[in-house]
């Protein structure tokens, strides 16, 4: 499937008829295969069926220097259709290969936690060489002969208009240059977040800088909160509105504490722009936003913590909308472990201005 997105706004995917593959020769020279890692565990995190695609790609290139700026690639993972069973501490990871003189070099990166449960994005952007043949998100590695070879779930590479890229194609994974032996291979236990500006290869031997977020951590520490809704409705346009009282305790202040919104779908929990608090100790405040297609549920929250399964927010209170036997449609408060609001929440910075509201949930 040939895929455009529009350089600047980013928009939503088009379908288009698969572009051929071009056929790739077989490397003249054997590739330097990377060694396996001690004790054979290859892969040493758990292991589930997991789906991944690509929502964007943008990328420059520079012939003078041989470089390719990849912009923006912002794709997704989730569990296999089904509703299999959680496995928490599940990763992947990105796999860059090469083609110099007709040898194919593989480079797997950091790997990073994904959900077991629901969907979640990642982000990678940075400069790598210029002889890019092919981007992979990789679900593992395996031993064989010959090498060591990553187990890719999906592939791709830019479709370059001149040396500016908004569109990519899909490479088949079978194509003979993704399915060569690697060179590089993360150490066992080697992880890096989901947002990453610096987890992109450059040099196989060069060891990686250390991963840097972007920029909305999993966990986000909150000081001591207690929060009192007065009233919870609809608009005429449909948002929930609540009104109440946020308190700080315990010798925190309102800087202290962290507040912002999450909304909850089947996939899981989406951020809400973070709250700007005013006065000393005591924030009166009247707020509404809407929720999206395929969300049930808001909760204000106050931080949230980072697991082997996703980051989890510490919640307040939390909303839902309930449809009475006349078909009306009423906001109602929900216990704050209810299964709907009990998900991982996607924190991921995609690159899109966040914007600022300052009566938005």
């Amino acid at each position: 499937m040939l895929v455009r997105i529009t350089a600047v706004l980013f928009a939503v995917l088009i379908g288009a008829p698969l572009a051929a593959v071009p056929e790739t020769p077989v490397p003249e020279t054997p590739v330097p295969a990377a060694a396996a890692p001690p004790g054979g565990g290859a892969w040493p995190y758990p292991k589930a069926c997991l789906e991944t695609g690509i929502d964007r790609l943008t990328a420059f290139r520079d012939p003078a220097a041989n470089t390719i700026e990849i912009f923006n690639l912002v794709g997704v993972s989730r569990p296999c259709a089904g509703n299999p069973a959680p496995v928490k501490g599940v990763r992947v990871a990105l796999t860059q290969y090469s083609v110099t003189g007709g040898r194919v070099a593989g480079w797997m990166g950091s790997p990073w936690r994904t959900n077991s449960i629901g969907d979640m994005k990642f982000r990678r952007i940075g400069t790598i060489p210029g002889n890019l043949a092919a981007l992979c998100v990789s679900t593992g590695l395996t031993v064989r002969s010959g090498g060591v070879y990553a187990k890719n779930n999906r592939c791709f590479r830019p479709a370059w208009d001149g040396d500016e890229a908004s569109w990519f194609e899909d490479v088949a994974l079978d194509d003979p240059i993704v399915t060569a032996p690697l060179e590089r291979v993360p150490a066992p236990g080697d992880s890096a977040p989901a947002g990453c500006a610096n987890c992109l290869i450059t040099d196989p031997v060069a060891p990686l800088p250390a991963p840097e977020s972007l920029p909305y951590p999993g966990t986000v520490e909150s000081g001591c909160a207690r929060l009192r809704l007065d009233s919870v409705g609809r608009t005429e346009t449909g948002s929930i509105q609540v009104t109440g009282t946020i308190r700080s305790c315990r010798g925190d202040t309102l800087d202290d504490l962290n507040i912002g919104a999450v909304f909850y779908g089947v996939q899981g929990g989406r951020l809400g722009s973070p709250w700007t608090l005013e006065g000393d100790t005591v924030n009166h405040f009247d707020r509404q936003g809407g929720l999206a297609y395929g969300e049930e549920a808001v909760c204000i929250t106050a931080g949230r913590r980072q697991t082997d399964d996703g980051s989890y927010a510490n919640h307040l209170a939390c909303v839902a909308i309930s449809t009475d036997a006349q078909g009306h449609a009423h906001a109602v408060r929900i216990p704050i472990n209810d299964r709907r609001v009990r998900k991982p929440v996607d924190t991921l910075y995609t690159g899109d201005p966040p914007g600022t509201c300052a009566t938005c949930l």
